[in-house]
């Protein structure tokens, strides 16, 4: 059944990959356009992940340029594994978490990391829908359903809404998707989980003790090379493997890729190399009944950050909170910065709750704008942030410059962490209702 389904996924666009392969291969050291449906440019993309697109309107024309970075080399590596249709009888599905974008995406690079590993195609799957996708909400048990349905981005529910498939294997409707924890104890022995766990939670690719897990040559003798370029950069390997998975896995649709585009305009006089980006996490602070995280004023993170401000002479400040009082309180406070923000809705203070991050309750909205902020943090060279995972998602992001596709672009921002770790940093509700609310 699978190698009818993958015969006819590849037969449905053969004419049209046909020439645009001819396209390519006529002039690959410079732009190229191609013409196609939405879903035939998606699709040739998808097949060639060391082409990216470098336009950004939504028509039957797609330009592209290669990249020949060692983000494109890491990519095909991947690549071999995930689109090899001899390998999908072996496909499984690994169970997407519904908890935030960037906690999300670690459980997604750790299943993708797990199976590479194991040289088994993984794809992608929440068990009823991923709440990027369509509105959630939690049962008193804990399990997350579909709240409503007319808010859904696409019918398929889950990535494929926004994204180029991870794999080339189709889905089996039989198949329940499976803790990445289950895959590991099933494709490893006891002696290897540990390397391989290291491996996928610690980004240690390039580790000499981990190396026999790597089962190609030319995986191998990429590695070898990361680890002295992410050394010469003083980049540490949770700094440099997380921006390369996030980005093989955030690969856009066409359409995807141009709402991101146009929300990224928007702020397009955030200046390149002349801000800051600020993140202030309030919306969710609860963390459980009668208990918050600590609260941090907007002045903590000036006042830390004022050295690397100063140092580069930035005025501009990327403004990044899910709480609208933090913006009232940045603007009333330090009027001499520039601050930029998308307009958009949010909560006040800790009204949404915990893991509650779709104010508008459009689950493509939501998904738009932090599209567009992994973008848009890029540009900056200074990152004052929270103990939180989308911060430092975003700093991994800054280090690979501003789009990866170019080896000289790594350089890790100056960053300042204002706070502990979650348990830490745990106050009671009493304590914290006279700061949290203002």
């Amino acid at each position: 059944e699978k190698g009818d389904e993958i015969e006819r996924i590849l037969n449905k666009h053969a004419h049209a990959l046909k020439l645009m392969d001819k396209h390519v291969s006529d002039d690959p050291d410079n732009i190229v356009c191609m013409q196609g449906t939405s879903e035939e440019l998606d699709h040739w993309l998808s097949v060639n992940p060391e082409w990216y697109a470098v336009n950004d309107t939504l028509n039957r024309e797609m330009c592209v340029k290669q990249d020949k970075s060692i983000r494109s080399e890491f990519f095909r590596e991947l690549h071999q594994v995930q689109y090899d249709p001899a390998q999908c009888k072996k496909s499984v599905p690994l169970k997407l978490m519904n908890s935030g974008w960037s906690a999300d995406f670690n459980m997604m690079s750790w299943s993708l990391t797990a199976g590479y590993l194991a040289h088994t195609p993984i794809s992608l799957r929440a068990r009823v829908g991923w709440h990027y996708s369509v509105l959630m909400e939690e049962l008193p048990s804990g399990r997350k359903v579909i709240k409503d349905k007319s808010t859904s981005a696409c019918a398929s529910l889950d990535l494929d809404c926004y994204f180029l498939p991870v794999s080339i294997c189709p889905r089996s409707k039989y198949l329940p998707p499976i803790p990445m924890e289950q895959f590991v104890h099933e494709n490893f022995n006891k002696s290897q989980e540990g390397k391989v766990l290291l491996v996928a939670f610690d980004k240690e690719w390039d580790r000499q003790d981990v190396q026999s897990l790597i089962r190609t040559t030319t995986m191998r003798k990429l590695l070898a090379r990361a680890k002295s370029f992410r050394q010469s950069r003083r980049m540490k390997p949770n700094l440099f493997y997380p921006s390369l998975l996030y980005d093989y896995i955030a690969r856009p649709k066409q359409e995807f890729r141009i709402q991101i585009a146009a929300k990224v305009s928007e702020l397009d006089h955030l200046k390149r190399g002349k801000c800051a980006v600020m993140h202030v996490r309030r919306g969710d602070a609860k963390i459980m009944v009668g208990w918050f995280r600590k609260y941090h004023d907007v002045s903590e993170y000036i006042e830390a950050g004022k050295p690397f401000l100063e140092k580069r002479g930035i005025k501009q400040i990327f403004l990044l909170t899910d709480s609208s009082l933090a913006i009232q309180e940045a603007e009333s406070q330090f009027p001499q910065y520039k601050w930029i923000y998308f307009n958009r809705e949010r909560y006040k203070a800790d009204e949404g709750g915990f893991e509650n991050q779709l104010p508008s309750k459009s689950p493509r909205m939501e998904a738009t704008y932090l599209a567009a902020t992994m973008e848009l943090v890029k540009r900056c060279s200074v990152i004052m942030k929270s103990q939180s995972h989308l911060s430092h998602l975003m700093h991994r992001l800054m280090c690979a410059g501003r789009k990866g596709y170019d080896d000289n672009d790594y350089v890790c921002p100056d960053a300042v962490i204002i706070g502990k770790n979650d348990h830490e940093e745990l106050v009671s509700e009493t304590a914290n209702s006279s700061t949290r609310n203002t």
